[in-house]
């Protein structure tokens, strides 16, 4: 029974992970476009939005593999403050995990999102509804 029990909590912990990594990619993505622009439509002449790239942050206080979007600009790489506060132990809390998870079950993914990218420091009035709508049938799949 207690194989069973220890089972069942990696494969959720393992879930609540991916789930987690989801998110943040979500946010990182939402950032990119915020300083981009939407495909095809740049916001500013210069700024590219240039692939993905493996890296890491932490969720709760295990580090997450997760694919960080990249942006170019006429002076090299441009560094994502979202990813830069989530590769510091602590950010995305145990509690903000939680919260995020609460209210995805619910089925209030916009606001969810919206409330999970704020507390990283991402301004809601920035974030892109289009970018939320992606995300949302991202999460679906």
């Amino acid at each position: 029974m207690f194989h069973i029990i220890q089972t069942g909590k990696k494969g959720l912990d393992t879930f609540i992970h991916q789930l987690g990594a989801m998110l943040v990619e979500a946010i990182m993505d939402m950032e990119r476009e915020e300083q981009s622009g939407p495909e095809y439509h740049p916001v500013s002449s210069g700024i590219y939005k240039w692939a993905y790239q493996r890296g890491s942050v932490y969720i709760g206080d295990q580090k997450v593999p997760v694919n960080r979007p990249r942006l170019r600009g006429p002076e090299g790489e441009i560094p994502l403050a979202s990813y830069t506060i989530l590769k510091k132990p602590g950010t995305f809390s145990e509690e903000l995990l939680e919260k995020t998870l609460r209210g995805i079950s619910l089925q209030k993914y916009h606001e969810t999102v919206i409330n999970s990218a704020h507390a990283i420091g991402i301004s809601p009035s920035s974030l892109s509804r289009n970018i939320v709508e992606i995300t949302a049938r991202k999460l679906k799949c």
